[in-house]
């Protein structure tokens, strides 16, 4: 147990959850403005960007499970990375909560940072870290342009707290419920290169 918390590096999923609950509660209404590429004016909260340092944690803890040791893992491992998942983003989700570092109302903002908990860990799986990081970028800087006024701005900004509730906790299930069943049932792409480079280091 000791050893797989380590490979998984739980510490810094735990310290990724304090400093998301810190950071949010310190920028908490804050925001500035960008140029709005469709819709008439844009903006992003400092803390949709913050939700980025999640996904990395989340992406870099998982990445081992990607290596070729791991092509299969035992049951027992896989049931004790869904039960990390769950209790890390649960963490995250709390630490929002109680420090009051949602922006808008707690439940879209424990569905938003569900929503990248599960993409990260999903994309991990299959493409590796750095996939995942580059999707959750996209996601939140991309739609920060697409301006609320615009046709479909809430759905389109639905990482930002000005984006539709309902939708957010649609995906948060969705892609929670992917990243589960992703960890539960061992399906993983194999990096063979990253594994053979771990070897020889």
């Amino acid at each position: 147990m000791i050893l797989w918390l380590r490979v998984r590096r739980a510490w810094l999923l735990l310290l990724a959850a304090v400093l998301v609950a810190v950071l949010s509660r310190w920028a908490a209404g804050a925001s500035f403005a960008m140029p709005a590429l469709v819709g008439s004016t844009s903006s992003i909260m400092w803390t949709t960007l913050v939700l980025l340092l999640w996904g990395v944690a989340v992406a870099d803890a998982f990445s081992t499970s990607t290596l070729a040791v791991e092509a299969r893992p035992s049951v027992r491992v896989a049931r004790h990375d869904a039960a990390l998942f769950v209790v890390a983003t649960g963490v995250a989700a709390g630490g929002l909560v109680v420090t009051g570092g949602a922006s808008g109302p707690a439940l879209g903002a424990v569905a938003r940072l569900v929503i990248i908990s599960g993409l990260a860990c999903a994309v991990t799986r299959r493409f590796g870290p750095g996939a995942a990081t580059l999707t959750c970028a996209v996601l939140l800087v991309g739609s920060a342009p697409y301006g609320p006024s615009a046709w479909a701005g809430d759905y389109v900004r639905v990482l930002h707290p000005d984006g539709n509730q309902a939708t957010a906790v649609v995906l948060a299930v969705a892609l929670g419920g992917l990243a589960l069943w992703m960890l539960l049932t061992r399906r993983v792409a194999v990096r063979l290169g990253s594994s053979v480079r771990l070897a020889d280091a």
